[in-house]
């Protein structure tokens, strides 16, 4: 009965230590923002998790709600007699080990130049699942070594000449419109544009195109988009359990489908161009 207390008991005392730690004696203690959020994930997990990705208005709230607040530097002041000045509160802490930052003063402190190295954090790179592309690169000097190689991919020069791809494609984009509006039919201008999005790059890209703006495909779905939202809602998840990751990449084609359709989809794009850098090399 003594070792079921101390099994207890030892987990439930490091947790008290360990938010008396996160809110008092952590270097980001001193920004301003819930005290739930400071101390455990589980705040940022309801709304990212539960409620869909929600926690980015969540934190707008926070701005407003932690608009000012007192700098602890100037507590002299006060004790000389003199009124305390506020502060303005860009920064808010939204978890036990991040802040957000709304001030444009900050833009070039955070998006430095060459002279300052800035990598992303391991734990929203690796969430997107694709550690080999670029928005799943760690490091700084890994990263633009990566993006060196497609720089003239997407060089001024390329993009001019891909236009007269885009214009056809846009012709047809606009001939939709035109068609749509003598008949009086409603347009899902979200697919659309989608379409017109997936048709240039995919061709730009990939050498083939989706076709999405050829008949009325586009019109009704695109599952690009989809397999997009998809990634999305599974990038809030695989943020917290980052092991279903690898779970998803080696389950069945047919498992995966039937738990998460979208992702499904976007493991077939990635097949597809798997087999085609494959058949290129031959």
């Amino acid at each position: 009965m003594d070792s079921l207390i101390l099994y207890v008991a030892l987990p439930l005392g490091l947790l008290a230590l360990r938010t008396v730690y996160h809110l008092y004696f952590h270097p980001l203690s001193k920004f301003p923002g819930p005290k739930l959020a400071a101390a455990t994930f589980l705040y940022e997990f309801y709304y990212d998790v539960i409620k869909s990705g929600m926690y980015i208005w969540e934190i707008e709230r926070m701005h407003e709600k932690y608009g000012e607040y007192t700098d602890p530097s100037i507590s002299t002041i006060k004790a000389r007699g003199q009124p305390l000045i506020p502060h303005p509160g860009p920064i808010v802490r939204i978890n036990p080990r991040e802040i957000h930052i709304k001030d444009s003063t900050y833009y070039d402190e955070i998006h430095a130049g060459a002279s300052h190295k800035r990598s992303k954090d391991p734990k929203y790179a690796v969430a997107f699942g694709a550690p080999y592309s670029l928005v799943g690169t760690i490091t700084h000097d890994h990263h633009r070594f990566r993006r060196g190689l497609l720089s003239s991919y997407f060089s001024k020069r390329s993009v001019v000449n891909l236009g007269p791809s885009i214009h056809d494609k846009v012709d047809k984009l606009i001939a939709r419109f035109e068609q749509a509006h003598q008949a009086g039919d409603v347009l899902h201008l979200q697919l659309d544009f989608a379409a017109l999005t997936a048709d240039v790059i995919t061709d730009y890209c990939y050498g083939w195109s989706y076709g999405y703006l050829d008949g009325e495909k586009g019109s009704r779905s695109n599952d690009l988009v989809d397999a997009v939202n998809g990634l999305m809602v599974m990038f809030h998840i695989n943020r917290f359990f980052p092991f279903l990751i690898s779970i998803f990449r080696n389950a069945p084609p047919t498992l995966v489908r039937w738990l998460q359709p979208h992702m499904a989809d976007l493991f077939d794009l990635k097949n597809r161009l798997r087999q085609q850098a494959d058949d290129t090399l031959q």
